[in-house]
């Protein structure tokens, strides 16, 4: 009976430590966040995403195709690869304010989504619960650890991509660093401050 009672433990310990280290893996870290998406609960999603960083990483796909599309088209314009970098630099005196705007737009977006807003650029099933989020992101995530150590996540549907992330851990915690970068670009570009850059091309589709 001791003997049996120290397996139970043993299997026992096992299984806690098991869980506790699941806990602590980008897997993990994506399930909880869809599941307060889920449940509606923003600041905790939001605790989840390192806003100035995904604000960043956008701010320079827009610092990209604005001053490609004001350099216009190399076949067509032969001083274009040398106003690109004058563009970008114009970009650069605005990117400040910019960001700033960013960041309460990503906030704006991650409430919505949270709330179900018709507005909302993504809309999630509500339906399932817990279970449900551990097999949406277990069986239709693709988790890849890059050389930087960063992990990259993508979701596809019918093999194009509607979610790409990317984390990273940061003190105890995974974090979002990086969304898709095009596609929130795209998403936000019109709600950016009206003036702080003028111009900005038209919004590309999301990658495929």
């Amino acid at each position: 009976m001791g003997l049996r009672l120290y397996a139970l433990l043993f299997v026992a310990f096992v299984l806690f430590v098991g869980g506790a280290w699941a806990m602590t893996t980008p897997q993990a870290a994506v399930i909880q966040f869809a599941q307060e998406l889920r449940d509606g609960r923003d600041d905790d999603a939001l605790a989840r995403v390192d806003v100035p960083a995904v604000a960043s990483s956008t701010a320079e796909v827009l610092q990209r195709e604005w001053s490609k599309a004001k350099a216009g088209d190399p076949t067509s314009n032969l001083l274009s690869e040398v106003m690109r970098p004058l563009f970008a630099q114009l970009f650069g005196l605005a990117r400040p304010v910019i960001e700033q705007r960013l960041r309460d737009e990503i906030r704006v977006v991650v409430r919505q989504i949270a709330d179900g807003d018709p507005k909302a650029p993504l809309q999630i099933p509500r339906e399932g619960g817990w279970p449900a989020a551990v097999v949406a992101v277990l069986w239709g995530a693709e988790f890849t650890t890059e050389p930087d150590g960063r992990v990259s996540v993508v979701v596809r549907q019918k093999e194009k991509t509607v979610i790409h992330l990317r984390l990273a851990r940061q003190s105890d915690q995974w974090r979002i660093v990086e969304a898709d970068a095009r596609w929130l670009s795209s998403v936000l570009r019109d709600r950016l401050v009206p003036g702080a850059v003028p111009d900005f091309p038209k919004p590309e589709q999301p990658r495929n």
